[in-house]
């Protein structure tokens, strides 16, 4: 997650930093673990889960009292057209790899030092591969590559 250098507008910060957090999927926090997680004020992170949960952006079980991604968040990601485009070109080629290799594979795109998946023929598309996580990014490397070409492909058709 990303707090900028405070030239942004701090709840605004916050606000995309806790969208941030549940970017991972199937993640579901407690209130508790996001403000352990954070470290915000809790007045502040409760009106800003409040916020969230009633636009749409996040949703909250009333059974397990935890928080996860809105269908929001679905409706702006889907709006990405340059994703959707990316998606549809590097389909095929990607189902064809994962036939032939037997394993998964990952199509990224490099977002400010991030490779973020947005092909997958695995359970995690859209994660973000970067100096944070323990995965390797030397596979994903070259994907990221491949991922820009045929982006910039399809944006030339």
């Amino acid at each position: 997650m990303n707090e900028s250098d405070g030239a942004g507008v701090k709840s605004a910060e916050r606000a995309l930093t806790i969208l941030e957090l549940f970017s991972r999927p199937g993640r579901a926090l407690t209130f508790t673990q996001v403000a352990e997680l954070l470290g915000y004020p809790r007045s502040s992170l409760h009106g800003l889960l409040r916020t969230l949960t009633d636009r749409g952006w996040l949703r909250l079980d009333p059974a397990s009292r935890r928080f996860t991604l809105g269908l929001r968040a679905w409706q702006a990601g889907v709006a990405y057209r340059p994703a959707v485009e990316l998606e549809r070109t590097a389909r095929p080629v990607v189902d064809q790899l994962h036939s032939t290799l037997e394993g998964v594979v990952h199509v990224s795109v490099l977002d400010d030092g991030d490779a973020v998946a947005v092909v997958d023929t695995g359970d995690e598309t859209g994660r973000r591969v970067g100096g944070s996580t323990n995965r390797s990014t030397s596979c994903t490397a070259a994907w990221s590559a491949f991922a820009t070409r045929a982006g910039r492909r399809a944006r030339a058709r």
